[in-house]
């Protein structure tokens, strides 16, 4: 597989990624609601299901989940409407590394109402070791955005947003060595389909973000795949004015999903042999 040699063919390979790994994502993601009364609802923000110890996990920004205090928080497992709530949350740290944890209980994975379902948990190796993209590496996340999402006939309809950019460097501000930059411009965005715009970023807080590891595999002349991709980070914030997306790299979200290991097995709910 060549490395794309001018702006074109770096369209055609943006295009392309995005279409394959838009694909490969779909059972990992779920978007969050909160409750605003029993008939009403509203996009809260982004969730991912992960697995690790042989238990499924829902992962998100900490943001997301302090709306718990509030209102009820539902999700979905890809490919069934039905809504189900999260109660508690089994860890979570706030800012600057924004990331939460709640497992999810094999009953509500498998409950037969909740099925027939496609949601599918990640692998924890698919938790890349560190945040090390190649120079303009190729980055992917789906999330769901506020924009598109409307309640209509007492249901929530969310669209999930599929997106490939590259990192640029951190706004002054922001910089330190918790998080980076995903370059996001809804103005000059290429559309992945006709009719389609990227939408403002609001609701894609705790959408993780995809190493694709295209530009590595490229430039070492291999057929990439969009199984080699790996996660890299999660979204926690659109700085105003800064045209970019800020996410925590993936070693602090391995490091607090350690703790949230930690933590389950001293409350007896997973053993660690």
């Amino acid at each position: 597989m060549p490395m794309p040699q001018n702006e074109a063919e770096w369209k055609q390979a943006a295009t392309d990624v995005t279409r394959s790994m838009r694909d490969f994502t779909k059972p990992f993601v779920t978007p969050l609601s909160k409750v605003l009364s029993p008939e009403e609802g509203e996009l809260l923000g982004t969730g991912g299901y992960i697995t690790a110890l042989g238990k499924i996990m829902l992962i998100t920004n900490d943001h997301n989940f302090e709306k718990l205090d509030i209102n009820q928080i539902g999700a979905q497992f890809f490919g069934n409407d039905h809504v189900f709530m999260l109660h508690h949350i089994t860890y979570s740290t706030k800012y600057p590394f924004d990331v939460g944890f709640t497992l999810i209980n094999p009953a509500v994975w498998n409950l037969p109402k909740l099925q027939p379902h496609n949601a599918v948990a990640i692998p924890q190796t698919k938790l890349a070791p560190a945040h090390k993209p190649v120079e303009n590496e190729l980055l992917f996340l789906k999330g769901y955005a506020l924009q598109e999402s409307k309640f209509l006939f007492n249901t929530l309809m969310s669209n999930a947003t599929s997106y490939t950019g590259k990192e640029v460097p951190l706004p002054e501000r922001w910089e330190h060595p918790f998080h980076f930059a995903i370059d996001y411009r809804p103005d000059l965005a290429e559309e992945l389909d006709p009719g389609y715009s990227l939408p403002r970023p609001d609701g894609l807080s705790g959408s993780l973000v995809w190493n694709t590891h295209y530009v590595e595999c490229a430039s070492q002349g291999f057929e990439w795949q969009p199984e080699f991709a790996e996660v890299t980070g999660i979204v926690w914030g659109w700085p105003s004015g800064g045209a970019c997306l800020i996410a925590t790299r993936i070693e602090y979200v391995r490091s607090y999903l350690a703790h949230a290991l930690d933590d389950m097995a001293a409350r007896g709910e997973i053993t660690v042999t």
